[in-house]
């Protein structure tokens, strides 16, 4: 008879209450995968796990968890495929990523089918150059992203998306203390050029962004910028 051993203690019955702050599982069935208190730990173990079927990493109470760099990635090392990985809050808690105002992002999505849901995220560099700072970062290339239900506060910018992404839900979101605009998504560039003048050839082949879809948005003490312009260069 061979034990698993979850995160650093003891499995937990999917059907229970869990003792620990975050908890990865199966979204079908709340089988558990894996269980840690740190946040730092838990992206590590994400970040090397190949997930055969849709998963849900949740967070557990009202912890706000403070990375030990300032920020998390979700990276390719999480090998999902199309199955869709869900960061959550648990129903009736709300967990915060705290950045500390360590660095100019606290959470970089650089991965496809990841959603982001009532995990309020704060705290990010906010003087940062127009070029790179941002609270959440969609990277380039990546498709199926959605980020809702949360405040986003304090930093250059809110969200951030670069070229080439697709099938993008941003959606009940609250931004406060932003400087340079709440979402900035797109690079306004394609290639080869000529495109501009031709729609057709853009969504066909060099698109910028496809579907994209913002709604229910609140900005709240917001500086420079506006709400949602494009074009921005990193």
């Amino acid at each position: 008879m061979s034990l698993l051993l979850l995160g650093v203690g003891q499995p937990q019955n999917s059907t229970g209450a869990s003792t620990f702050k975050i908890t990865v599982m199966q979204t079908s069935n709340s089988a558990v995968i894996y269980e840690n208190d740190n946040i730092d730990t838990v992206m590590t173990y994400l970040n090397s796990y190949t997930a055969s079927v849709p998963i849900t990493v949740q967070f557990n109470d009202n912890t706000i968890h403070q990375p030990a760099s300032g920020s998390i990635s979700i990276t390719t090392g999480l090998n999902n495929g199309t199955n869709v990985v869900t960061f959550k809050s648990k129903v009736g808690f709300t967990a915060t990523i705290d950045g500390q105002l360590l660095g100019n992002t606290v959470v970089t999505i650089n991965n496809s089918y990841i959603t982001w849901d009532g995990i309020n995220v704060i705290n990010a560099i906010t003087g940062d150059s127009d070029t790179g700072g941002t609270i959440i970062r969609l990277e380039a290339n990546r498709t199926n992203l959605t980020v809702k239900n949360c405040l986003i506060k304090r930093g250059y910018v809110g969200i951030r998306g670069t070229t080439k992404i697709t099938n993008i839900t941003i959606e009940n979101i609250v931004f406060q203390e932003i400087n340079y605009g709440c979402i900035r998504i797109g690079g306004g560039a394609f290639s080869p050029a000529g495109k501009w003048e031709n729609f057709d050839a853009r969504i066909s082949a060099d698109y910028d962004l496809y579907n994209v879809i913002i709604k229910n948005i609140t900005a709240l003490d917001t500086l420079a910028g506006g709400n949602v312009p494009g074009a921005t260069t990193g």
